[in-house]
């Protein structure tokens, strides 16, 4: 019988924010220097909706089912700078984002896509490994969960950035104009895009 052997692939699918303020997020990650940037990929902004483990197979027909979604673009408000001390890691940083209407129900049209596949064991040859594999790995969730929280957010890093974020011009607002199925380093940031839809 001939079988199939299928990779498994960490994903976070997720929304990245235009070029304005994708930009701005790159310059104040660019401040971290510690281990959240040790990693030759470079890093990618993004609003998480659900993060999993699928194999080849899964992803191919969750970006099928993805594109049969009538997904428009997200703009809503950024909500300020956030910092707290979160073991193992130490700190985390990022930017809250307003939850709007039209962000949860697209999430939710999300991740009632991607609760259809089974999820797969993770280990860390289903990252996107370059320099070290962090043994603390942040915990997954059901779907149910993330669309249960009451708001999203965008990763900065691991470094606290309150006076560089002061001095910097932050827009009010963010527009999300692309769709991701992105590829999972430590710490659940994004440093490879699997499959992107830009939303109109």
């Amino acid at each position: 019988m001939l079988t199939t052997n299928f990779m498994n692939h960490t994903i976070n699918i997720c929304l990245i924010p235009a070029p304005e303020f994708y930009n701005t997020c790159v310059r104040l990650n660019s401040l971290d220097s510690g281990k959240y940037n040790n990693n030759s990929r470079a890093y990618i902004p993004h609003v998480t909706l659900g993060m999993k483990t699928l194999n080849d197979q899964q992803i191919q027909k969750l970006s099928i089912d993805l594109k049969s979604l009538n997904f428009q673009k997200q703009r809503t408000n950024t909500l300020g700078y956030y910092a707290r001390e979160v073991a193992p890691w130490d700190i985390w940083t990022w930017i809250w984002i307003e939850k709007t209407d039209s962000l949860q129900e697209s999430q939710k049209s999300v991740l009632e896509q991607s609760e259809k596949y089974e999820t797969q064991k993770r280990t860390p040859d289903t990252y996107a490994i370059d320099e070290f594999y962090e043994e603390e790995e942040i915990s997954f969730f059901p779907e149910s969960e993330y669309l249960a929280r009451e708001s999203l957010h965008i990763t900065l890093g691991k470094l606290d950035i309150q006076n560089e974020y002061n001095t910097l011009e932050i827009p009010a607002k963010v527009t999300f104009d692309t769709l991701v199925i992105g590829k999972i380093w430590n710490y659940g940031s994004v440093r490879e895009i699997l499959f992107e839809i830009n939303l109109t």
